[in-house]
């Protein structure tokens, strides 16, 4: 991060980055999160505070561990293998299990893999 970046301005960077790179588009995450399309876009904003709960839920979306996502080296995100083509499915299926729906329930981001992994293959 250099002097200037605000640590919001970094994650929000890495955000987007990481959503590039999966090539995913604000209305197929908002699909799958059961979220509306401002609200991901806002949280994929630097504009806007984030709870560990949200990260936690945008790193399922963004298939990336949350430290990745926090990582000042932008490298950290493009590092990280990509989903398997369905896993945004697997999502919506199982929201509330993935605690899009309560928060209590978010599990850590190895079992979210586990659970898209079997469900996938």
């Amino acid at each position: 991060m250099n002097a200037t970046e605000t640590a919001h301005q970094l994650t929000s960077r890495n955000f987007n980055t990481r959503r590039a790179q999966i090539g995913k588009n604000l209305s197929q995450l908002a699909t799958a999160s059961g979220m509306s399309k401002q609200q991901v876009s806002q949280i994929l904003s630097e504009n806007r505070r984030i709870s560990v709960a949200t990260l936690r839920r945008i790193s399922m979306l963004l298939w990336c561990p949350p430290d990745a996502l926090l990582s000042e080296d932008p490298a950290t995100v493009v590092r990280f293998p990509l989903p398997p083509e369905d896993y945004l499915e697997v999502i919506k299926e199982n929201r509330e299990a993935l605690g899009f729906v309560d928060v209590d329930r978010i599990p850590s981001f190895s079992d979210f893999q586990t659970l898209v992994l079997a469900t996938t293959l």
